[in-house]
């Protein structure tokens, strides 16, 4: 045994073959005898071959990362396959007529001749490729050597025939010079859209998150609205994130905006004159030790001490869950208040207190201002303190309300496949509704979910953050994104109910809003501010307007397009 283990080491090196190879040889008596021995060159053409298929294959997972594999093209392939077997009546038990080299030459040949953009020039040539890569990737794929000869076991009659068929149809898909595209596009997208009934989607188990769907969404969408009903961050997280719900847990307190307010349980205001002591009994300790403390700034304002005393009551889970504690309060409030002068008196208790309070009381001009001041007066100015206090921001980004913590899978390319379920956990935040926070100190938020702050967080994998506000989008990554986000929104909006729309007419729609660099509206706003001619605009809105401007500027229309001319 030793001896033959040998001598198959040495065959190995010198032939340089691996004799494992050999299980995806062609079957004996599957070509006609003498078929492959009469040409040549049959192990270049299928290196080539070869070749070609991992270039696509590879094309393919760079347009398509998410591994999906059903996806519209014109032709069925396998159906005209299907069809050519019944036609010419194949028996599997006879040789075949097909040569490896033909069936190579033939389709290269085919894939030449599908051009849908003709021209040399740098821009027409990357056109074509675009236009027809996931054709070709389908052709490759469908017609190599080893499904038609082994799989279809095809003749050469039947496989010129399914060649030529291929060519017919991929023709007939092509759109005609000329063609009312527009129309065609406006049809595919409005008649899904009248079926729509929907408003609203609860995520199930989460009783708090909605997403608005179905017409109101659209209209969002079309109108290209700067602030949304129901803004939504997914948030994504390097891999040594991702793996562990604590770490990407311990992400939420960089992300959710967390100010005093929601830190607070209650306020209460008290009449409390003995400024160094207190009659509350849950206070008592803390004020003592914080008195007993030698400090000269607390004994240099003693006597100016309003007698009205704040008294906010902090929730301790809430203090938990955004990993804050009650002495970043009291520094936050000094920050704001007694950097430059000192204007409260700020009184926290202990971490470890069975209550945690921050009193706080204003400092007077004088002592003289604290006895006579009027009630109201002083009344007044608290609430308006008070106010400010709860105002202030602790931790997080401005405008994300809500975070969730989901656990997703995501395809990733692992030793030449794809792995569907990998898991990883992400985050999804949900802003305020714009209508709802219209009259709060943070409405200028509202709507919106800082998009731009939240990729900049350490730890966030920005490839993949995505918001499903088109207009952020746009705003922080550019008009490509925007454009893609505008896409992957109306896809949603449509397919959520089952209805589908082919990718072509909702990327001439997209196109179209995203010509000119910047996000335009399909409303009069929109349209109706190109550089269309007047009859056209008039057509859609603002008629005698628009007529009035034409015939006073005395305007110009060729009546190129369809609207004019009807």
């Amino acid at each position: 045994m030793e001896i033959l283990k040998l001598s198959k080491d040495a065959f190995k090196k010198t032939y340089k073959v691996d004799l494992l190879d050999r299980k995806f040889d062609l079957p004996k008596n599957l070509l006609q005898a003498g078929l492959v021995d009469s040409i040549p060159d049959t192990q270049s053409s299928l290196d080539e071959e070869y070749a070609n298929l991992k270039y696509y294959r590879r094309e393919l997972r760079r347009i398509f990362p998410d591994g999906e594999s059903s996806r519209p093209l014109p032709v069925n392939i396998s159906r005209i396959i299907q069809n050519s077997r019944q036609v010419f009546t194949i028996d599997t038990r006879k040789p075949i007529n097909l040569s490896p080299v033909t069936i190579v030459q033939t389709v290269k040949q085919l894939a030449d001749e599908l051009i849908v953009i003709r021209g040399d020039d740098d821009l027409s040539r990357q056109a074509q490729k675009n236009a027809t890569i996931l054709f070709k990737a389908l052709l490759y794929g469908s017609l190599a050597v080893r499904p038609v000869l082994l799989r279809h076991h095809l003749s050469a009659e039947a496989f010129t025939w399914v060649v030529g068929e291929i060519r017919k149809k991929f023709m007939q898909s092509v759109a005609d010079p000329a063609e009312m595209c527009g129309v065609l596009a406006a049809q595919s997208i409005g008649e899904p859209a009248t079926q729509m009934t929907l408003n609203t989607f609860h995520y199930a188990g989460v009783a708090s998150k909605n997403v608005t769907l179905g017409v109101p969404r659209l209209k969002e969408i079309i109108n290209v609205a700067e602030r949304i009903k129901t803004p939504i961050n997914t948030i994504f997280f390097e891999s040594t994130i991702n793996q562990s719900k604590t770490h990407t847990k311990s992400m939420t307190a960089n992300l959710k905006y967390v100010d005093i307010e929601r830190l607070t349980s209650r306020v209460e205001i008290h009449y409390d004159p003995a400024v160094n002591s207190t009659y509350i009994k849950d206070d008592e300790t803390f004020v003592k030790a914080m008195w007993e403390m030698p400090d000269e700034r607390n004994e240099a304002v003693l006597d100016r001490l309003s007698p009205w005393v704040m008294r906010f009551v902090l929730d301790r889970a809430k203090m938990q869950d955004a990993e804050i504690e009650i002495d970043q309060v009291e520094r936050r409030i000094n920050e704001i208040f007694n950097l430059g002068s000192h204007d409260l008196h700020v009184c926290p208790s202990t971490q470890l207190s069975p209550q945690l309070v921050i009193r706080v009381r204003m400092v007077l001009e004088n002592k003289a201002e604290a006895e006579d001041a009027d009630t109201d007066t002083v009344q007044d100015t608290l609430r308006r303190v008070e106010k400010a206090i709860l105002a202030i921001e602790m931790s997080g980004i401005r405008g994300i309300e809500q975070t969730f913590i989901q656990e997703g899978k995501r395809t990733i390319v692992k030793n030449g496949d794809f792995d569907k379920n990998h898991k990883e956990w992400y985050i999804e935040t949900s802003g305020k509704d714009a209508k709802e926070a219209r009259d709060t100190a943070s409405g200028k938020f509202a709507g919106l979910t800082n998009f731009g702050e939240v990729i900049a967080v350490d730890g966030v994998d920005v490839s993949r953050t995505y918001s499903n506000n088109s207009f952020e989008m746009y705003q922080t990554l550019g008009i490509e994104a925007g454009r893609a986000a505008l896409l992957k929104e109306l896809r949603g909006v449509i397919e959520f109910d089952g209805s589908y729309v082919n990718y072509r007419h909702l990327a001439l729609l997209c196109d179209v809003m995203t010509q000119r660099g910047k996000l335009m509206s399909i409303t009069r706003h929109g349209i109706n501010r190109t550089d269309a001619g007047a009859l056209a605009k008039s057509s859609f809105e603002e008629t005698v307007e628009i007529l009035m401007e034409a015939a006073a500027m005395g305007e110009k229309d060729d009546c190129k397009g369809v609207a004019e001319n009807v």
